[in-house]
Formats: C-alpha cells, sequence, structure tokens
C-alpha cells in the first residue's frame, strides 16, 4: 500500500532501483496474498463490499481500489493475487487519449493526496503534497524540453503532459491563494 516513501520513490524514479511501489515487482506464478490489487481486475464478495461501503465515491478515477483494499486489510480481510485469473487490461487506455491526457495527472495526484487524508491524516497528507508538488515542477519542466527526433503528434502529447503538470501547480496555487483570503 502506498507510502510516502513509496510515493516519494515513484515520484523520483528511485523505485525502480529499489524494487518497491509497483504491483508488477512479485513471483506470479503462485498464488498469494497482497496489499493490493489493480481494479482492472477485482472480485470481491457483494456481502463483504456492502460491509465496507462499496467504493468510496470521493475517488473520481485512481486510488479507489488502493482505498478498498485498505479497508478491507483493516477490516481483517485479505486481499489475493490468483494467477489464473486473466484479462487484459489496456493500461492508460483512460487517461492517454488527447482529451484526458493533461487532466490525468491532477485527478491522480488528487486522488492521491485524497487517500492519504482519509488514511493518515494531515503530516503524511502534507508531505506526500510536497512530494506532489515538487514531482509536477520536476516533471513539467523536462516535458518543455523538446527531444531532438521529435514528431509533430509526439511534440503535442508532450506538451500536453506537461500542461498536466503545470495544471497540478496551478490548482495547489490556487487552493492557497483562497485559504489566505479567506483568513483576511
Amino acid at each position: 500500500l502506498p507510502t510516502p516513501f513509496g510515493i516519494l520513490c515513484d515520484a523520483t524514479g528511485l523505485d525502480s532501483l529499489l524494487g518497491k511501489s509497483r504491483l508488477a515487482r512479485f513471483d506470479h506464478a503462485a498464488a498469494r496474498t497482497v496489499d493490493q490489487i489493480i481494479g482492472a481486475c477485482m472480485l470481491i464478495r457483494r456481502d463483504d463490499f456492502e460491509i465496507l461501503g462499496g467504493f468510496d465515491e470521493r475517488f473520481f478515477i485512481y486510488y479507489e481500489e488502493v482505498d478498498l483494499c485498505k479497508r478491507v486489510v483493516d477490516a481483517g480481510g485479505e486481499v489475493w493475487f490468483r494467477p489464473e485469473a486473466r484479462v487484459t487490461h489496456l493500461g492508460g487506455a483512460s487517461c492517454e487519449s488527447p482529451s484526458a491526457v493533461d487532466r490525468m495527472p491532477g485527478y491522480l495526484r488528487r486522488s492521491r493526496s485524497q487517500y492519504f487524508a482519509k488514511h493518515f491524516g494531515l503530516a503524511p497528507q502534507f508531505l506526500v503534497l510536497g512530494i506532489t508538488l515538487l514531482e509536477c515542477a520536476c516533471k513539467a519542466m523536462v516535458l518543455s524540453i523538446p527531444s531532438g527526433n521529435e514528431t509533430a503528434d509526439a511534440a503535442v502529447v508532450r506538451f500536453s503532459r506537461r500542461n498536466g503538470f503545470v495544471a497540478v501547480l496551478t490548482e495547489w496555487r490556487r487552493r492557497g491563494n483562497a485559504g489566505k483570503e479567506s483568513d483576511s
């Protein structure tokens, strides 16, 4: 399950060096308990789902399955990976369309912030917010730099992705300014 350290590793790319934070990094040949599974293929008994309150609808996209898995574990249940279950998940299909690519970084970071606020309180939430702002600033800067052999279509996607990270920064700046205005 996500932790501030795991978010830091994911945001900086350290997770690929440390082997943390990615669901794909375990032996997929045997059934086993896991902290969470990807929501693209989940099965849960209806009674358990209803007892847990179902998916938290505050999560528009991203983290709804993470939240549900955490609630299963917190209630004393187990989350299992089953290798015999097969599904093809077209990862990114909902967030790679030209109309959505610039909004998805905001959706992901907003859901991540909601998850930490819901389960861990203010200190971890603000730690993750700091990581998020640094991550978005760095990614926006990197995505502002064109690559040498970039096609026009690739440049449009890169610029849209850059705009998504800039939008996250703008949203948080606007939230901060709104808080200052309400204080005066």
